[in-house]
């Protein structure tokens, strides 16, 4: 049984810039450097109890992220098929990298909504998911009610096109959400046989981003309450893997909490705290 102490979730960025530190604190997390040997993947994914793809700004196909993102989802896929349980979780453009990944292409469109706080509305199905099925009614009011999810991302996945790229016979599609422009876009989806989970908003910036800009960021006990439902679902998926490190010694080699996260919201990012890597 692993400890929720001992809870290692995987967060990786692209080298030489920032990477947010509201995701590290979802749980307990080790970094996963980019442009590394394939071995050094091999490694950090048998030695950790889940990946977490988070946002950010950057290409899907030709960056480090997106070479990163897709050794780590091919070997967590092999491992997820042998019987040895790993789960892969993509925020906002993890969601979109998910995407790119199972369809081999990019399929989404332009749209309007950046800085904006949205309802969900479930798609059918949902209450049989992973991600939903368990969850306190309180909480399935909330985000069907309440704009209370945050969403900052130019690039949306429409409805047609997660049925037209053949996205729909991997995934079930769990929610939709609207923007500023009336339009519609899947925001949350699950794996049909993995524990592969993606939604296009940001659960964290509710409880860790406070930036007076970002607007759309909802912090009510309620919202917060809500991203800390999804937070939860995510460790409690990597309880069930076995996965640990060597040693002890190498497991507090590999965890954030070796790095300094600077405050940067002050001077106009729109992060509160980042960690900046070489």
């Amino acid at each position: 049984m692993i400890r929720a102490s001992t809870i290692k979730i995987n967060n990786f960025g692209e080298s030489a810039k920032n990477v947010a530190a509201d995701c590290w604190k979802m749980a307990t997390l080790v970094w996963n450097g980019i442009n590394q040997r394939d071995e050094y993947y091999d490694n950090i994914v048998n030695s950790v109890n889940g990946v977490l793809y988070p946002g950010g700004g950057v290409d899907l196909k030709d960056s480090g992220y997106g070479r990163a993102g897709q050794l780590i989802y091919n070997l967590a896929t092999h491992l997820n098929t042998v019987g040895d349980y790993f789960p892969v979780w993509g925020t906002c453009l993890g969601f979109e990298m998910l995407t790119f990944i199972a369809t081999g292409k990019r399929i989404l469109t332009d749209c309007s909504a950046n800085n904006e706080a949205l309802p969900l509305k479930f798609s059918d199905g949902y209450q049989e998911s992973k991600l939903f099925q368990n969850a306190p009614e309180e909480i399935l009011s909330l985000l069907q009610t309440k704009p209370i999810t945050a969403n900052f991302h130019h690039f949306c996945l429409t409805e047609k096109n997660f049925v037209s790229s053949g996205l729909g016979e991997q995934y079930n599609m769990m929610s939709l959400s609207t923007d500023y422009s009336n339009e519609s876009f899947v925001s949350a989806m699950e794996s049909k046989t993995l524990p592969i989970y993606g939604v296009q908003f940001h659960p964290e910036k509710n409880s860790y981003e406070w930036n007076i800009n970002s607007t759309g960021i909802p912090h009510s006990a309620e919202a917060t309450r809500v991203g800390q439902y999804f937070a939860e679902f995510f460790v409690n998926e990597a309880r069930k893997s076995g996965h640990s490190f060597p040693s002890p010694e190498e497991e507090a080699r590999a965890l954030i909490y070796n790095y300094e996260a600077f405050p940067t919201g002050f001077i106009g990012a729109a992060f509160d705290q980042c960690y900046l890597f070489n």
